[in-house]
């Protein structure tokens, strides 16, 4: 994973509460770059530059809760247990990509 400086990750966390507030109110498929942009008051163009469309944003705040998840169960046990497992493998699918 790339660092991003400062402004990039501020950029992108208020397009991730602006599409979060947004996706309380309607489905993913009803929300537009251009309402997205207008509300959390971002360029279209930055949004173009980190993501292809809303369902890529969502696809990224996904890939992040699945993260940390996985963060946390770490740090639970650093042997996975079973159930750790079986949790893990439903979030991820039978067939997990290599790390």
């Amino acid at each position: 994973m790339e660092k991003l400086d400062a402004r990039k990750r501020y950029k992108q966390m208020i397009l991730k509460q602006s599409f979060l507030k947004l996706l309380k109110e309607k489905p993913v498929n009803k929300i537009t770059v251009k309402e997205l942009c207008e509300l959390s008051q971002i360029n279209r163009a930055t949004f173009y530059t980190h993501y292809s469309d809303c369902f890529a944003l969502l696809e990224s705040i996904e890939n992040e809760l699945i993260d940390e998840f996985e963060k946390s169960l770490r740090y639970v046990n650093c042997y996975p247990s079973q159930r750790q497992r079986e949790v893990k493998r439903c979030i991820r699918g039978p067939n997990p990509a290599p790390s």
